[in-house]
């Protein structure tokens, strides 16, 4: 497994679309598919998270070892901060 900090816009984009898959995917049976889709917008868009990365927050995106980080849109990928 490779570990790379998300450090770009690109790297926004790619944990943002990420939480939406998740959220969608894991959330209906817990809130609704509005809660969910507010709390994309408010806190999972592309640049909140790159307002987060570039005052300080730590985004981590996780790949498979058989993957090149040069070829994120063909890869699984986790994302996790602190």
């Amino acid at each position: 497994m490779h570990i790379k900090i998300a450090k770009s816009k690109e790297d926004s984009q790619h944990i943002s679309e990420l939480a939406h898959h998740i959220w969608h995917e894991h959330y209906p049976s817990i809130i609704t598919e509005e809660q969910i889709d507010y709390m994309l917008r408010k806190f999972q868009t592309a640049d909140t998270i790159y307002s987060e990365i570039t005052n300080g927050t730590t985004y981590l995106m996780a790949y498979k070892a058989r993957y090149s980080l040069d070829t994120p849109h063909s890869i699984k990928k986790m994302a996790t901060y602190s």
